[in-house]
């Protein structure tokens, strides 16, 4: 069964809608919300920089981790890009107030990056049908890392 093709109003990307489709979109959402937990203690464990060595500083970070997680998943199910511009600005003033160094923040950007892409593919590597799926979640994913360190600057 073919996908119909349409551009979402004021996003990026496609949005893809048949049943098919839409079941592969829940499923690889599924298995992301699966492993957030696991998601967030990795990147919690791996967070490294000296303006994040503090507590309250990590603690952040992992809960400004939790709300990029929600848009990637929210984007995945829409099977577009759809990122919580309120929820952007909330994080990129946390960032601010936390007075976390720049070079801190994209490092730990990297390092989100990293933990949920890995993440992202081994889901498609057990189930190779969601990589169409997987490019929405990868481009929310960035979309939504960047929009939150723009909010900072």
């Amino acid at each position: 069964m073919a996908a119909t093709v349409t551009p979402a109003p004021g996003s990026r990307g496609v949005k893809r809608e048949s049943g098919y489709v839409g079941a592969r979109q829940n499923r690889l959402a599924s298995l992301i919300e699966t492993d957030r937990p696991e998601i967030l203690a990795s990147y919690g464990r791996r967070l490294a920089g000296p303006g994040l060595q503090d507590s309250v500083a990590r603690n952040r970070m992992v809960d400004i981790c939790a709300q990029i997680l929600a848009d990637t998943v929210r984007s995945v199910r829409a099977g577009h890009i759809g990122i919580d511009r309120s929820s952007a600005r909330e994080g990129g003033q946390a960032l601010a107030w936390a007075e976390i160094h720049p070079r801190d923040i994209l490092q730990a950007a990297e390092t989100l990056f990293s933990v949920v892409v890995s993440s992202i593919m081994r889901s498609v590597a057990a189930e190779p049908e969601l990589l169409p799926e997987s490019q929405i979640a990868i481009v929310a994913l960035n979309d939504s890392i960047s929009m939150r360190i723009r909010a900072k600057a």
